[in-house]
């Protein structure tokens, strides 16, 4: 009914399906289920009203049916599949609630949760089917907006994104500062295409390119560095927190088109998959500067037996 357009019967279905779920006390995925598509009528529908208390719910579904999935490639594909609630969450909460922080937290769930499982627990090797798999016995939290920023090493600053259907959101992060949001107005389809361009130019010969390849960094920087650009301190580190395509971008080759210079001109780059997992590797790296001294083995354009090995040799290291 709701592929058909009738939201309102559709509804009352969802809604004599979640009785019926409560009254027998099914599983959580009926339940979350359920929920999920009732939410999906409303915003169909236009039903602004209904929006939040349906989002809250679906999101409590979720985070306890996510409990009850002990295997790392089942968490990973519920994530992937249901990350579209999570933007819906975060686009209520920035533009109907008008509050920028809330929609960072949403952001923030949503992210790099069983990385963030596996540095905070100790799973165990199980064999899923045909495959190895890892089991967890516990499901680790974001941290909040107020310990990302009590925590955040002195001298970085976190820009992390959110790509949503028809906007990029754009959270500057910083140690004792309020955080700031920016929003830049394009669609998830046209940015796939701007990036995925420039990401064809780039692995082309600059020479054949050079000119477009130019003209693409500073139009992507435009979009997505201008915002805060003025915001940004040189002075510190800067952690970038892509999302969906934007995990693909070459970041530091953005060009700024007042200076002409590369982003890793000017600022020292780093990226990480959430704002949490920087600041808990940020802490494990000071713990670690506390031990025994480490040492690096640096390698480059390698030599070996091509008779033994069949892997081509890196054609750009030597240069």
């Amino acid at each position: 009914r709701s592929q058909a357009g009738n939201f309102t019967e559709a509804i009352e279905s969802f809604d004599q399906a979640i009785r019926l779920y409560d009254e027998v006390d099914t599983q959580e995925a009926f339940r979350y289920s359920a929920h999920k598509w009732r939410l999906l009528a409303h915003l169909a529908q236009g039903n602004s009203s209904a929006l939040e208390e349906e989002i809250n719910r679906v999101l409590e579904l979720s985070e306890k049916y996510r409990e009850k999935i002990r295997e790392e490639s089942n968490r990973n594909h519920f994530f992937d599949v249901e990350q579209s609630i999570y933007d819906i969450a975060i686009d209520f909460w920035y533009r109907q609630k008008n509050d920028a922080e809330a929609a960072f937290q949403l952001a923030e769930r949503s992210r790099a949760r069983s990385l963030l499982d596996l540095m905070s627990s100790s799973p165990r090797a199980i064999q899923n089917g045909s495959e190895p798999d890892l089991q967890y016995d516990q499901m680790s939290p974001s941290l909040s907006l107020a310990e990302i920023q009590a925590r955040l090493p002195e001298k970085t600053q976190v820009v992390q994104y959110a790509v949503l259907k028809d906007r990029i959101l754009i959270w500057l992060i910083s140690r004792g500062q309020r955080p700031i949001a920016k929003e830049q107005p394009i669609s998830e389809e046209l940015l796939g295409k701007q990036v995925s361009a420039y990401l064809q130019l780039v692995t082309n010969e600059p020479a054949d390119n050079e000119a477009a390849m130019a003209e693409n960094a500073r139009q992507l920087y435009q979009l997505l560095i201008a915002p805060i650009a003025s915001l940004l301190d040189p002075e510190k580190t800067l952690c970038l927190v892509p999302d969906k395509i934007l995990c693909q971008m070459p970041f530091a080759a953005l060009i700024a088109p007042n200076s002409g210079r590369f982003l890793i001109e000017d600022y020292s780059i780093t990226f990480a998959p959430s704002a949490t997992m920087f600041v808990i590797c940020s802490e494990k790296a000071v713990a670690k500067e506390r031990g025994r001294i480490e040492s690096l083995l640096s390698v480059g354009d390698p030599t070996f037996d091509r008779h033994r090995f069949s892997l081509p040799y890196l054609s750009s290291a030597r240069q």
